[in-house]
């Protein structure tokens, strides 16, 4: 039985739960899967990912895509903000993008740039990518729906 969320919360959390919840699984054990190897393996496997402009181009580029791929196979606003939102805190708690931060800075500089910043980020990529795979899907349909029948 597919456990499915009537409309308006479909455009919030996605259209069935257990999408939603694989979705989130994986994410969590990417994150954990990031900051683990970077803390235990050390700087050396991540230097080539540390060029600024890399970094960020592929974090981007991975964050907008994971949302929209959810988007496009589940919809769930909500649900694809929270999934750059954790992929950009792993990030950055990896330190595999630097976030200039120095020591004498405090902890309240630490929170801001590991906790608020990236959501801040997560929620203008987590709703470009929705928006991109939501709208790619349903751009898809309508093209289906209104192409004539072939010979």
């Amino acid at each position: 039985m597919t456990r499915t969320r009537n409309e308006p919360w479909a455009w919030l959390f996605g259209r069935d739960r257990r999408v939603t919840d694989r979705f989130l699984l994986v994410v969590g054990a990417v994150y954990l899967a990031v900051v683990l190897s970077s803390h235990g393996l050390g700087s050396a496997p991540t230097e080539p990912f540390r060029s600024w402009r890399y970094s960020q181009g592929v974090v981007v580029a991975a964050v907008v895509s994971v949302s929209g791929l959810h988007g496009y196979l589940n919809d769930g606003l909500v649900t694809g903000v929270a999934l750059a939102y954790v992929l950009l805190v792993g990030v950055g708690a990896a330190g595999l993008v630097r976030v200039g931060v120095s020591p004498e800075s405090g902890a309240n500089a630490y929170v801001y740039v590991l906790l608020v910043l990236p959501f801040a980020f997560a929620a203008v990529l987590g709703t470009a990518g929705f928006v991109v795979g939501a709208g790619g899907r349903r751009l898809l349909r309508r093209g289906r729906e209104q192409s004539p029948p072939s010979r």
